[in-house]
């Protein structure tokens, strides 16, 4: 009974270990920088009390995440160069490097929105300013809410100029405007549908 308890232990352990984040287990160490037996991790006579396929998965776990750990920080360290050298994280290329780092980069948002992020991981993102939400949906959002707006103003009313607009959203469209040269042509091309008063907007800051 206690040897069959041990299993469906293990298997609850493995299951949530293979869900969640590699790097929040004592699995998550590669068991050769241990230079220990992974089994004296959980006691001394956790190895003989489960079954040899348990054994197996166990042992394959270890090194998986051992591994993932590696790649996850070999990931970070590309994804702060990038960010040295733009000043964003922002990936614009289709190159193949620069899609694997888009795809890690959706990889760790996911996980921190279904908080399956490490503490430590959050951490080591957080330190560069990472945004875990992605700038682009924000953008979209605040920009959806500006054009609704701009749509309800009545005619020959300028909406940027006669409070019109909630503070947070004139101040969004203050911030495209200032910062227009960095924006990419389909921003600016949205932002330019909204219009005469936009145009207007726009050249007084850029005169």
């Amino acid at each position: 009974m206690r040897m069959v308890r041990m299993n469906q232990v293990l298997s609850s352990l493995l299951l949530v270990l293979m869900l969640s984040d590699s790097s929040v287990s004592f699995v998550s160490f590669h068991p050769v920088q241990l230079k220990v037996s992974p089994w004296n991790l959980c006691g001394r006579h956790f190895k003989s009390d489960i079954f040899p396929a348990s054994q197996h998965s166990l042992l394959s776990l270890c090194m998986r995440s051992g591994r993932d750990s590696t790649r996850w920080y070999e990931m970070l360290q590309h994804l702060k160069e990038h960010k040295r050298k733009h000043g964003h994280f922002t990936i614009q290329t289709d190159d193949e490097e620069s899609l694997k780092l888009r795809n890690w980069i959706f990889r760790q948002r996911h996980k921190y929105r279904i908080n399956m992020l490490s503490e430590e991981r959050r951490e080591e993102l957080a330190v560069i300013d990472f945004p875990f939400h992605d700038e682009r949906f924000e953008w979209n959002k605040n920009f959806k809410h500006v054009k609704d707006c701009v749509s309800n103003v009545p005619e020959g009313v300028d909406p940027f100029e006669e409070n019109m607009l909630p503070s947070e959203l004139l101040e969004f469209v203050q911030e495209q405007v200032r910062t227009w040269d960095k924006l990419s042509p389909h921003q600016r091309q949205k932002l330019k549908s909204l219009g005469l008063h936009f145009y207007k907007l726009l050249s007084k800051d850029h005169v």
